[in-house]
């Protein structure tokens, strides 16, 4: 029997999953849209790409997309997450050679550091 609790989870991977495809396709008003309905920018979720279990903000990080990982920035997306094997976003920006995703994302990271800019929501 379906639950109340089941129906949230299928509503906030589907979420998840439409955040990923507005990030893919650089569609930042329905990523807006998705953010501004309260989602987690730090709400780790599974990339299609072995398993690997990362934030949203890796996702842009990783295809490049500035404008979306500023977006995520914006939203409160932690720059300084660092996955299972230590790697942040900028991390993987340089690896992925998105220099200016990159670049951004360092400047983020001190930032946040700082306690300047936008900070990442605090748990609960």
């Amino acid at each position: 029997m379906l639950v109340l609790r089941d129906i949230f989870h299928f509503r906030l991977r589907s979420k998840q999953i439409n955040l990923l495809a507005a990030i893919e396709k650089d569609d930042i008003s329905k990523m807006e849209g998705i953010l501004s309905e309260g989602l987690n920018p730090n709400r780790v979720l599974a990339l299609p790409v072995k398993e690997h279990r990362v934030p949203p903000l890796f996702f842009a990080a990783l295809t490049g997309k500035k404008d979306a990982a500023a977006l995520l920035l914006r939203y409160g997306a932690d720059a300084n997450y660092a996955d299972d094997n230590g790697y942040t976003a900028r991390d993987r920006a340089v690896e992925f050679g998105h220099s200016e995703v990159a670049n951004m994302l360092a400047k983020a990271e001190l930032a946040q550091s700082n306690g300047k800019g936008p900070q990442p929501p605090q748990p609960k």
